[in-house]
């Protein structure tokens, strides 16, 4: 295949020189030549198993050792670790195991089980959404030694220390679900979120204020930015404020690629917002993701997220005031008309790939966000104000989340009331 795209490459160059005084030509012709070395870095990033590589191993039992190179993903039942072979055999394994003893990022583990290739379900590319990653091995319950500490990288190890003790705070002054809704607010964290609430997000269309995604990061920096204007500090110093706190949001989750993405995203259309520049910041956004393209090829196809936060962000940028100006029996006072308009932008831009990747089409979603979205950022300085107090003044921890308390109870009562309603949306 390689070769057939450089020869149509070269055709196409040729073409350029020869109709270059046409300017739908030329037009046409540089598209495929932007396709045609899409093409090649898609290939370029393609792997292929040796004996040096673990996933050359899948169907087979292995003993290998590993370290723990991602924040361990705990769920309800088991969590899932992300491992990467050192030693004479490279590339990572996904674990699931279960939940005790606990290991943590940069752990050391010798290994004991049998590989297998990630496969598809239920419509969904399981295996695509792990090699996006650079995972093409998977391992269930596996024979787990731990052999030393501290492998990792000095800074995550801290910094997922510092998270581990904010989410331990959480969990033991709330009561689930509030905990762990709080804890996906906050922390971008879903652990504890039971199935059946995470549908109701879904059916709601309110599954990005549980996710870091470009909007979710757009939306609550904008309402900062509008609460930072009423108390008199200028656009420029809210605007930079906003931009080190989100600097700071990123480096506390510690920069996973997909909410490193996200921020990349939401910063970008916050200033698109914010400079009134509608077809410049357009294109910087669409140049962004193409830089992010060329870093992994792999995201266009197989990160759903990625996708949505690119739509979401263009229809930020060309829906957002309009749907503002329409909205005027919703009051303006901090940002609250804009933080809705923004929703529901996003959401139309959005809609189509939700129906296509999950099979999801929600009637209540305007509504729903229209009574959820103004409170967040309160839920958010609630949830930060606790965690504060709780570093400060621990015998006041729990009275201090009981403001922020009743803020989730509102915003998960909402979610559940319009969940249950039989013509909340559907699903194909």
């Amino acid at each position: 295949m390689t070769i057939n795209i450089l020869w149509l490459l070269v055709i196409t160059i040729i073409g350029l020189v020869v109709f270059f005084k046409n300017r739908f030509m030329v037009i046409v012709l540089v598209g495929l030549i932007c396709f045609s070395f899409g093409i090649l870095r898609y290939e370029s990033s393609l792997v292929v198993a040796n004996k040096q590589t673990v996933w050359f191993y899948n169907e087979t039992a292995l003993t290998t050792r590993a370290v723990i190179v991602a924040q361990p993903d705990v769920r309800i039942d088991h969590v899932k670790l992300t491992v990467e072979s050192v030693g004479k055999m490279t590339g990572k394994i996904l674990l699931k195991t279960n939940l005790y003893p606990e290991y943590q990022y940069g752990d050391l583990l010798e290994i004991n089980c049998r590989l297998k290739t990630p496969e598809a379900f239920d419509g969904f590319a399981y295996d695509r959404f792990l090699a996006k990653d650079g995972i093409y091995s998977v391992c269930y319950y596996p024979e787990i030694t731990l052999l030393a500490h501290g492998f990792g990288d000095f800074l995550l190890e801290k910094i997922f220390l510092f998270k581990r003790q904010l989410q331990q705070s959480i969990s033991a002054n709330l009561p689930e679900p509030h905990a762990s809704f709080l804890a996906a607010l906050l922390l971008g964290t879903r652990q504890g979120l039971p199935e059946e609430l995470l549908d109701r997000f879904s059916l709601t269309g309110t599954i990005h204020i549980i996710s870091i995604s470009g909007l979710h990061i757009t939306i609550l920096s904008t309402l900062a930015i509008r609460f930072l204007l009423a108390i008199y500090i200028s656009r420029r110093k809210a605007f930079s404020v906003v931009t080190i706190v989100l600097i700071g949001y990123l480096i506390l989750i510690g920069f996973p690629s997909a909410a490193l993405r996200a921020g990349v995203m939401g910063w970008l259309a916050l200033l698109a917002l914010h400079s009134g520049r509608v077809n410049q910041s357009a294109n910087t956004i669409i140049f962004a993701a193409t830089v992010m393209l060329l870093i992994n090829p792999k995201i266009l196809r197989d990160d759903v997220g990625f996708q949505l936060s690119c739509a979401a962000m263009l229809g930020l940028i060309y829906f957002s005031a309009v749907i503002e100006r329409r909205l005027k029996k919703i009051p303006k006072q901090f940002g609250v008309r804009e933080s809705v308009a923004m929703t529901l932008s996003a959401q139309m831009t959005t809609a189509p790939l939700v129906m296509a990747h999950f099979g999801n089409f929600s009637f209540v979603a305007p509504v729903v966000n229209i009574l959820i979205t103004p409170v967040l950022p309160a839920v958010m300085i609630g949830g930060f104000a606790g965690l504060g107090v709780s570093g400060v003044v621990p015998t006041l921890t729990t009275y201090a989340y009981w403001p922020v308390l009743f803020l989730l109870q509102y915003v998960i009562g909402v979610v559940n009331f319009f969940g249950e309603l039989f013509f909340a949306g559907f699903r194909l």
